[in-house]
């Protein structure tokens, strides 16, 4: 921090007059993000029990911090260490987050209650992704918006938790097993021959692999034009870990999340700092977006994949068996929607559907492999899917919220760094979907996103 700036100086002031419940929260915070952005990551379990380790996790620091938050603002306020002024202004700020939570909750209950399936769903089917997993969702946003803010330490821990995380995938890819995280005897290679899935990392699933690596490289990339010096070059490395590595596992929603992210970004920083430069830098995406959609005509990326079909749209021969399968899973899931309308079936539900299933040659096995579907490989699908029209209203209306309320603040650098990991989750989520492993890192995000600017009282965030 610069102690001799006058700046330095105001920003000082600012936060000696800043309620001791505030600044409480605001610790509270730090701990809870630290934990999620290092403990979360890395401590995972073998493949096959990596979900219920992750999940326990979740409901340890997600959970936890909810409960903590929760019953510090109760006794802060109590022993009026919290001003209630300060506790309602920022209530009063967010009036329209909070309404567009509550009546996401409420429809997604509606949804578990008149479920035509009999089941839990307040924890859920197949997923986890019950209706306390949404509940933990949304209470993280609103407290990462009251109370969050990212700073330099988090970035730095961060940062090499990406570091090992990719070198644990470059020797995984390499053919290895360190921590025999597959069955003993088997691979990163062996995935959809011997086991069904792709996994790598201490995530397990390459989807949310992608999803992680494409907000975290997205993140880096950001602080590359924000720093100096040492911390240039220490951020320059974290990404190019993290985005090696996002490219290794070559799962197209996440690689295609980053590369839209910077048709964002750089429109974005230069009206911060050269507003000259805007038109041209709007100017060249043009072009950039021209030449690719040359680029995805006339490559067939090996015939497969996302990419692939994004080829077979631009020719017109998109069938649901061609590309993917993602075509065939995304038919099945909306022939059923008009079921069951409104409310869904229920959150994590759609395991019970009895789809008819993706089948895949498997050339290294000489037959053919059906999959069931449970998930409808697009967040957004599978939330109108389960849990009705009127769930998915609320929860676009929530995301369109955030994003309207961060283009309202003042397009400073700190912010556009903020929006970062965001913006591409909400891109590779367009191909991927929703579990505790990642999507809490997102929520997060978004809240520390949507933070009003006035509310920032810490010298010490980027």
């Amino acid at each position: 921090m610069y102690v001799n700036s006058g700046r330095e100086l105001i920003i000082l002031k600012k936060n000696k007059s800043q309620s001791p419940g505030l600044r409480w929260c605001e610790y509270v915070f730090d701990i809870y993000l630290g934990l999620l952005l290092s403990a979360f990551i890395l401590i995972c379990a073998p493949y096959e029990n990596i979900l219920d380790v992750k999940y326990g996790l979740f409901y340890g620091i997600c959970g936890g911090f909810i409960i903590v938050m929760t019953l510090s603002v109760i006794e802060l306020l109590f022993i009026k260490q919290l001003k209630m002024a300060d506790l309602l202004k920022k209530l009063k700020d967010n009036k329209w987050m909070i309404f567009l939570i509550v009546m996401y909750l409420v429809s997604t209950l509606i949804s578990g209650i008149t479920s035509p399936y009999d089941y839990d769903y307040m924890t859920g089917f197949s997923r986890n992704e019950g209706f306390i997993t949404q509940g933990i969702y949304m209470l993280t946003l609103l407290f990462s918006c009251f109370f969050g803010r990212i700073k330099n330490w988090h970035i730095y821990l961060f940062g090499a938790v990406c570091i090992v995380f990719s070198l644990l995938c470059f020797v995984q890819v390499a053919g290895y097993n360190p921590f025999m995280l597959y069955p003993e005897g088997y691979n990163y290679h062996d995935a959809y021959v011997a086991y069904s899935g792709e996994y790598v990392g201490t995530i397990g699933n390459a989807d949310l692999v992608s999803a992680f690596l494409s907000m975290a490289s997205s993140l880096f990339f950001a602080l590359i034009f924000t720093e100096k010096g040492i911390k240039k070059t220490m951020v320059a490395i974290f990404f190019t870990f993290s985005f090696l590595a996002l490219l290794l596992i070559k799962v197209a929603a996440g690689i295609l999340a980053f590369f839209a992210f910077l048709l964002l970004f750089f429109p974005l920083y230069a009206y911060s700092k050269h507003k000259n430069w805007f038109r041209r830098i709007l100017t060249a995406e043009v072009i950039v977006i021209f030449l690719g959609v040359i680029i995805f005509y006339v490559w067939d990326f090996g015939k497969n994949g996302t990419f692939y079909d994004i080829h077979l749209l631009l020719h017109g021969n998109l069938t649901p068996r061609s590309g993917s399968g993602r075509i065939h899973i995304y038919s099945q899931v909306i022939s059923k929607i008009p079921d069951h309308f409104w409310f869904g079936t229920g959150p994590d539900s759609m395991a019970m559907w009895e789809l008819e299933g993706f089948s895949k040659y498997i050339e290294s096995l000489g037959q053919t492999v059906t999959r069931g579907i449970d998930v409808a490989h697009s967040e957004y699908l599978n939330i109108l899917a389960q849990q009705g029209f009127i769930s998915f209203i609320f929860f676009v209306a929530l995301i369109i919220y955030c994003i309207v309320t961060f283009f309202k603040e003042e397009k400073n650098i700190k912010n556009i760094v903020l929006v970062s990991p965001a913006f591409a989750y909400l891109i590779q989520a367009f191909f991927g979907f929703s579990m505790c492993l990642v999507a809490p890192i997102f929520w997060t995000f978004i809240g520390m996103m949507t933070r009003k600017k006035e509310d920032e009282q810490n010298e010490t965030v980027m």
